[in-house]
């Protein structure tokens, strides 16, 4: 017969081991270390052209400084700008809470980060990912050309675009004195009653941006109080042109077919029709994961969920940082270090996987260069006798960039102008027009905001579009207007 307590013991010991063994696992899934499986590997990884061992869609906070810390770390980093370049911190003015900074326009911020990733060696391209494809490895990213790029890693970085109202007249007039973006369109309204919609920090940093140039902003705030920060009320104080509504909500916006003229409104319960110039929406954010949600986990409010302790996602070799996975904090500088911890989870990965520079060295020729890196500085016009030389009596159709120093969306589409104007030369001319400097041209044209782009042949307006676009759909504006 066996030893009653031998058996006791050993029975002890294996409930230990297995004990101890779960909770090494679960402790691995919740912080993300779990192990590389088994199909990824550097030898499938070279069988395919177009790779990028760390592919970052998204030039926000995030995505730069996971670009930053990618590249620094000898990684390949490619990073795909999307069709808002610098993300939501270039709509804003000053930002007095960037760590180390006590204030700095939110657009210096993007410059410097990008000019630091740059440095180290990423690559930042005026692309958009259109589609991709996670249910296999390396991942597939399908770019607006439809072209593809193979990823050893990803970095979702794409962040949160403003909501809308969702009105009649809304869509109508958008562009035409219906903005989100004050530091763009302030300077069209001087003298000029404008209402901004929302309740929290926004709404006040779009009233207070608006406040040098207009007559009178008021904000709307749907409920009985706002959410804004104390920091941020405390502001309001000193704007004396700016007034608060509660209880009010827009039904429908209506105008003359160029401009909004007025709104109707409920306010209490009680239906009006108020008189007003522009309307500034700053009523939240929905997170831009469309593109992911048929393979990444996501929770109710479409924000990517991760894994307890690090950016992983729930696909391995995945991570999300930013406002795309972060409903809470929505800062920018929470933002930069979730890229930061996204690029070193991603570099982690990698270095499991066997990447060095020696494979990096072998397998160069089949890494993705980008062919948009390639671009035409376009020439600056501001007097009417350049606009008859370069404009009017231009052989080829002549597309206007009206912009203003302080416009983000400017800044945005500038390289994707830039890159199309040197593809297509010879074919159009582009040109960039400062709207405030040369404001006889822009009222001449009949510019309500920016940017703009207006189209013009022998002299005659022939297109315009005051639209955000990305390249392919800035391609097919364009090349609607060249000659056979």
């Amino acid at each position: 017969m066996y030893n009653k307590n031998i058996i006791l013991t050993a029975l002890i010991a294996c409930t230990t081991l297995i004990i101890g063994y779960i909770g090494i696992t679960i402790h691995r899934r919740q912080s993300g270390h779990t192990s590389t499986p088994a199909h990824y590997s550097l030898k499938t990884l070279a069988t395919h052209n177009n790779i990028i061992p760390l592919a970052i869609i998204g030039s926000g906070p995030a995505g730069l400084s996971a670009a930053l810390y990618g590249a620094r770390g000898k990684i390949h980093t490619i990073v795909f700008e999307g069709k808002q370049p610098g993300g939501q911190l270039t709509t804003t003015s000053y930002v007095e809470n960037w760590p180390g900074i006590s204030k700095t326009l939110g657009t210096d911020i993007i410059k410097g980060l990008r000019k630091q990733a740059q440095e180290c060696g990423a690559l930042c391209v005026p692309e958009t990912i259109k589609q991709v494809n996670f249910s296999s490895w390396p991942f597939v990213l399908t770019l607006e050309d439809k072209s593809t790029v193979h990823a050893a890693t990803v970095v979702i970085a794409t962040g949160a675009t403003p909501k809308k109202l969702g009105v009649p007249g809304e869509q109508e007039y958008w562009g035409k004195g219906v903005t989100t973006c004050a530091i763009c369109d302030a300077p069209f309204f001087k003298n000029n009653n404008v209402i901004v919609v929302g309740g929290g920090d926004s709404a006040i940093e779009e009233a207070l941006q608006l406040a040098p140039y207009v007559k009178q902003a008021t904000i709307f705030v749907r409920s009985s109080q706002m959410r804004a920060s104390a920091a941020m009320q405390e502001h309001l104080k000193d704007a004396a042109n700016i007034n608060i509504r509660y209880n009010v909500k827009i039904t429908a916006i209506k105008g003359d077919d160029k401009f909004v003229h007025s709104v109707d409104i409920e306010e209490n319960g009680t239906a009006s029709t108020m008189p007003i110039d522009g309307v500034f929406l700053a009523i939240g954010h929905e997170p831009n994961t469309t593109l992911f949600t048929p393979y990444i986990a996501v929770d109710t409010n479409g924000y990517i969920t991760l894994s307890t302790a690090t950016q992983a996602t729930s696909i391995p070799g995945i991570f999300a940082a930013g406002d795309v996975a972060d409903h809470r904090y929505r800062q920018a500088g929470v933002a930069s270090g979730d890229g930061i911890k996204a690029a070193l989870d991603a570099s982690e990965f990698l270095r499991a996987l066997g990447y060095n520079a020696d494979f990096e060295k072998e397998y160069l020729n089949k890494f993705y260069t980008p062919l948009s890196l390639n671009t035409k500085k376009l020439q600056k016009i501001g007097t009417n006798d350049e606009f008859t030389k370069e404009v009017t009596e231009s052989p080829l159709p002549v597309v206007l960039d009206f912009y203003t120093d302080y416009c983000p969306s400017c800044l945005q589409m500038l390289p994707t102008v830039e890159a199309i104007a040197q593809e297509l030369e010879g074919k159009i001319k582009f040109l960039k027009v400062n709207a405030l400097e040369f404001n006889e041209l822009a009222e001449k044209l009949e510019v309500p905001t920016v940017p703009t782009l207006v189209v013009m042949s022998k002299g005659a307006i022939v297109g315009r579009t005051h639209d955000v676009m990305n390249k392919q759909e800035l391609l097919h504006f364009v090349n609607q207007f060249i000659q056979a």
